[in-house]
């Protein structure tokens, strides 16, 4: 079975090198550029089955590129790499497409996972479910990206398990952003939160 190809993009050479290491011992065939006009030309000589991204660069950013490929070639996953959590922009990428984002400095395990799921598929491409004004309203509220994402799929009425599936975090993890998630929106149970986020 031939492996499976990676595109990485990053305008860090630290961070191409440790991901590139990380990924080639896990059996993947990765290729490497430094800005994501080069990454785009590669990706146009040779297609891969998943691209990842940094998300800030000079000249033309992760959100963009992302937005290129998709026209090219919908179906291949794209995954943003991200050093800067709480800005709008990891908001903005999952909402045009993109298919994850993972957090610098990349946690090996974390990495793998998502890789994994992208490759199989399990990670849907994420449009908005929610209204503008919902989505500013959880903004407003000091809601993280990762937060974000868990009102998108309690929305869809996925259950914690199934939550943490599609997010490749452990259950537990996916209990602590429900709770903070009440705490911010003042919602006192599941219901009460589903029917806000409806709204």
């Amino acid at each position: 079975m031939a492996k499976k190809s990676v595109l990485l993009i990053d305008d860090e050479k630290i961070i191409l090198e440790t991901i590139s290491d990380d990924l080639r011992n896990e059996g993947y065939e990765v290729v490497t550029a430094p800005n994501a006009e080069r990454g785009y030309s590669k990706f146009r000589e040779k297609p891969c089955d998943l691209v990842i991204t940094d998300l800030i660069m000079e000249g033309m950013n992760g959100i963009q590129l992302s937005k290129k490929l998709k026209k090219i070639s919908p179906d291949t996953p794209v995954m943003v790499l991200t050093g800067y959590p709480s800005t709008d922009s990891v908001i903005e990428a999952l909402r045009t497409g993109v298919n994850d984002y993972l957090l610098k400095p990349c946690d090996r395990k974390e990495l793998s996972e998502k890789v994994r799921s992208c490759l199989q598929g399990n990670i849907r491409r994420r449009r908005s479910t929610l209204s503008a004004k919902a989505l500013r309203g959880l903004r407003e509220s000091g809601l993280t990206p990762r937060e974000i994402e868990v009102c998108h799929l309690l929305r869809e009425g996925c259950e914690n398990r199934e939550i943490s599936s599609r997010l490749s975090i452990c259950v537990n993890t996916t209990k602590n952003h429900i709770k903070s998630i009440y705490r911010k929106l003042n919602a006192k149970s599941r219901a009460e939160l589903v029917a806000r986020l409806n709204r």
